[in-house]
């Protein structure tokens, strides 16, 4: 977990296990103060001189993970936000399947305190917590003999494409195409793969009667129906 504050101070009851935390003294992307005066997401994506900088944030940020990571012998990387949750089953699927350069998640839940929405298809187009990349093609682009765990933002910015830092790993719905464009296929995972969290705790998004500007083509349907079955599959504590 890469952050500006780090994470890792929980109670010795309550240590998160295998996790690593990195701190780092990037600056934020953009003044809070304008931030908490954006009304929505639908605005800042609209505006490239706000956006930019959250994904030269988020991109650099990933970059410091992505190097730390090394010293495991990673065959896949997936990028994701602290937030969100995954499948208990995606690291057992790309293990045993890992023949494909990478795997993407086609379909997911979105979930806000006690309501649930399963979004059948283009997951990948709208929550970062998508994309599970082959190291070799991460490596390919970062230049992993220039830059350590205690590089700069500066250091990262100048190290690393600005298309591949900004639109790959600071953002994700581009993600697919920017590999089929090179002949590189990832490979949609047969099952619903992540919850994106809505959280009320969430700036830009606070529950799901504000989730618009859906790409088109997701299928949203509420289901409360799927509680038992998301409950078990992402261990999810509660929906409070």
């Amino acid at each position: 977990v890469v952050s500006n504050k780090t994470l890792d101070d929980f109670s010795d009851d309550s240590k998160i296990i295998n996790t690593e935390f990195i701190e780092v003294n990037f600056p934020p992307p953009l003044d809070m103060k304008k931030w908490d005066a954006i009304s929505g997401m639908g605005n800042v994506f609209h505006e490239p001189e706000k956006i930019e900088p959250i994904r030269q944030d988020k991109g650099t940020k990933y970059i410091i993970g992505i190097i730390a990571a090394q010293k495991y012998a990673p065959k896949y990387i997936m990028p994701m936000d602290a937030d969100d949750y995954i499948s208990c089953n995606i690291v057992s699927f790309a293990e045993d399947s890992g023949h494909a350069d990478g795997y993407f998640i086609n379909n997911g839940f979105a979930l806000s305190n006690s309501h649930i929405r399963h979004i059948y298809k283009n997951y990948n187009k709208f929550n970062g917590t998508c994309n599970i990349i082959g190291n070799h093609l991460l490596l390919d682009k970062i230049p992993i003999n220039s830059l350590t765990v205690s590089s700069s933002q500066n250091d990262i910015l100048h190290n690393v494409d600005g298309i591949f830092l900004t639109m790959i790993l600071g953002a994700h719905p581009f993600t697919v195409k920017y590999y089929i464009a090179r002949s590189i296929w990832l490979i949609p995972i047969p099952f619903p793969g992540a919850v994106y969290n809505l959280s009320p705790s969430e700036r830009h998004r606070s529950n799901l009667d504000k989730l618009r500007g859906f790409p088109a083509g997701a299928v949203i349907e509420f289901s409360q129906n799927f509680q038992d079955y998301v409950i078990k599959e992402f261990t999810i504590d509660n929906f409070n």
